[in-house]
């Protein structure tokens, strides 16, 4: 048995002893069921450590009240279990209130506060609501470099989730200076052995691979993953999650049967861990599906989808796999042959997979598309502006999707507007993803554009300002 399995084992006994003897609301049995939450969420019991936080919530507001640290921990704690389980809105709703009661009651420096600010921005960087997250990050860094120094291990942590920030949001150049600090630092401070060193190579790697410096981006990820792979093992998720990256820059090179090799070998062990599908097999599967049709294996990526797309759910209504319904339906609907598309398809897997997670801005984006493509012109057009607000405001292909459902209704006038806002946000055609290249084409081909070309740069106000 496991020093974790173990634990809780110790832990259920002596809760069930505490229960009896002292009752449930006594301050030994809350904290023995914090504790025992605790162990579930390392263990991955999410629902079970869900149970008892919120049992633990409930009786702490009631016996406690809302303003004691005890209650204050209990509600981050599960907010953070939320989280775990894909519940981005729950555990918002729950964090918002906390962090400014603790900001109140307790000050913007307290050990508190700044772990539920902390938390917060992560839940943010989640939920794809990068300019949230990267304002209370930088909060974080200045209240830390305050208290700390600039040259603290915590500074430099929330460096490193700024540059993560930058990363996913697209602002390749911030994550690169910001990723070259931490990775110097940790490595002085840590070594290269280390997690922590790692964890920000792969970030600077993924930057690199974002401003298209490939050659550069490759030595560092090639030398990250061997490193995770023997500090951490091949299973581990960071490993995993860097495989997936050096299979897209090889992709995006032209490399497909690299890009596959990797690919393939990374689902394998992503398809041994139990339970539905994460979004990183999704991405990965996304991944492999485009190597297959890059070759003229577009039966075999269909194939693929079905495969990992199989499961069972209590209501055929929800889908066993969320992400890779979302995944197999943004495939269906963006083949480059317009003639291996499946809208109809497509349409009812994105709306399988909305009814998890209704807020997801990836799934309504997915959703928004199926409708364009199935003529649901005026659902596709408030799916879609949901979709932009949820994204920030950022995501170009909100905008692409709408223009292109304005078109499908007739109003020319918004059409173009929101064309535009698309090109703004892309701004050209040599740094954008050759994937959003592909759908900015074929919406200036819907609306009779001229075909963006790569020797043409796209400016305005909005897009200096990024």
């Amino acid at each position: 048995m496991g020093l974790v399995a173990q634990a809780q084992q110790q832990l259920e006994q002596a809760l069930s002893l505490s229960r009896r003897a002292l009752g449930q609301e006594d301050p030994a049995t809350l904290g023995i069921m914090a504790d025992l939450a605790g162990v579930y969420v390392d263990a991955g019991k999410y629902a079970e450590a869900e149970k008892l936080y919120a049992q633990a919530v409930e009786v702490d507001r009631r016996v406690l009240g809302k303003q004691n640290r005890q209650t204050l921990f209990a509600t981050t704690e599960l907010a953070l279990t939320y989280s775990e389980e894909g519940k981005y809105a729950q555990s918002e709703a729950l964090l918002r209130p906390t962090l400014e009661l603790e900001e109140r009651l307790l000050g913007p420096a307290d050990s508190y506060t700044l772990d539920a600010m902390d938390r917060l921005a992560w839940v943010y960087h989640l939920e794809q609501k990068y300019g949230l997250a990267e304002t209370l990050d930088k909060r974080l860094l200045e209240i830390n470099r305050r208290a700390s120094g600039p040259q603290s291990a915590v500074v430099f942590r929330d460096l490193y989730n700024l540059a993560n920030i930058y990363d996913d949001d697209g602002k390749y150049p911030q994550a690169v200076a910001l990723a070259s600090q931490v990775v110097e630092f940790r490595r002085k401070v840590l070594g290269l052995g280390n997690k922590q060193t790692l964890a920000a190579m792969k970030v600077l790697f993924v930057a690199y691979e974002g401003e298209k410096k490939y050659a550069q981006a490759e030595a560092l990820g090639q030398q990250t993953l061997e490193r995770q792979r023997r500090v951490m093992g091949s299973d581990d998720p960071d490993t995993l999650a860097t495989e997936e990256n050096l299979a897209e820059l090889y992709r995006l090179e032209g490399r497909f049967r690299l890009s596959e090799s990797i690919a393939t070998k990374a689902l394998e062990t992503e398809r041994r861990v139990p339970g539905p599908a994460s979004r990183a097999a999704a991405e990965m599967l996304s991944l492999l599906a485009r190597d297959y049709d890059a070759q003229g294996r577009y039966s075999e990526a269909e194939d693929l989808f079905r495969q990992y797309s199989q499961g069972s759910s209590p209501n055929p209504e929800v889908a066993p796999n969320p992400e890779i319904d979302r995944a197999f339906a943004w495939f269906l609907l963006t083949a480059p042959n317009p003639g291996r598309r499946d809208p109809a398809r497509a349409l009812a897997l994105a709306r399988r997979a909305l009814v998890s997670e209704p807020d997801n801005p990836d799934r309504l984006k997915t959703l928004g598309l199926a409708e364009v493509r199935n003529g649901l012109c005026d659902e596709a057009i408030a799916t879609l502006r949901k979709a932009a607000v949820l994204h920030g405001e950022r995501d170009p292909d909100d905008y692409l999707f709408l223009a292109q459902a304005y078109q499908c209704r007739g109003d020319a006038a918004n059409a173009g507007s929101n064309y535009e806002r698309a090109v703004t946000l892309l701004v050209d055609v040599a740094t954008a993803d050759p994937d959003d290249v592909a759908l900015w084409r074929e919406t200036a081909a819907a609306l009779g554009k001229p075909a963006p070309s790569s020797s043409k740069k796209f400016a305005s106000k909005s897009a200096a300002t990024q």
